[in-house]
């Protein structure tokens, strides 16, 4: 593993090269390995550049730790789209409030066949709230239709269909993930970070942990 990453794309590209075969991922007795990570990855990030999601645009995550949240993760990392990180257990006005100050143009969920409760809960949040969101991408395939009247549905399997991105528009200094904190006198606020700081960090584990 290399001692510096100036960006997330690079640290997957250096450790798929080095140890292509090494699981990076095991959740669920499912094993991804590093070169498996990067092939979908670029997969999923040419299927999401051909829905229009670009540097800068927002991507909500609300889902729990799947291979796919992994996944699109590093795929936005290569467009450079900033990760919108939504807790599943968030109520509707949460939710709603956290995708329109993030101005997030898709939402990235996990659906369940037979389970109303995604639908239910994007039905309860105040459209207002909703308006900027053009995109739903399912990574459960429990949807037949997009829960928004505006926004189209994706199944995540179409996404992993396209061609892979050789291209990265990732940058150290770009903006790549938010998440909340918990509000104790108003809202909860939104902190950024970036693609340099959290390969950084996650370099400096590694290397804490003894696994360069």
């Amino acid at each position: 593993m290399a001692k510096t990453a100036p960006h997330l794309t690079q640290l997957l590209d250096d450790l798929a090269t080095r140890f292509p075969e090494r699981p990076a991922a095991n959740l669920d007795q499912h094993l991804l390995s590093y070169a498996k990570l990067l092939e979908q990855s670029k997969r999923v990030a040419m299927g999401l550049a051909e829905l229009g999601f670009g540097p800068g645009d927002r991507l909500g995550f609300w889902m729990p730790n799947r291979l796919e949240y992994l996944v699109t993760f590093f795929a936005c990392a290569r467009l450079g789209v900033v990760c919108v990180s939504i807790n599943t257990k968030s109520g509707p006005a949460e939710i709603g409030d956290t995708l329109h100050r993030s101005e997030a143009r898709g939402l990235l969920l996990a659906s369940r066949t037979g389970e109303p409760s995604v639908t239910e809960t994007l039905a309860a949040i105040d459209p207002p709230l909703l308006s900027r969101v053009r995109h739903i991408i399912d990574t459960g395939n429990g949807l037949t239709q997009s829960p928004l009247e505006e926004a189209t549905l994706t199944p995540f399997s179409t996404l992993e269909q396209t061609a892979p991105m050789a291209a990265c528009s990732g940058t150290d200094d770009m903006p790549m993930a938010t998440f909340t904190t918990s509000g104790t006198t108003s809202a909860p606020k939104l902190v950024l970070q970036s693609q340099g700081s959290l390969a950084t960090h996650a370099v400096d584990v590694a290397n804490n942990l003894g696994l360069t």
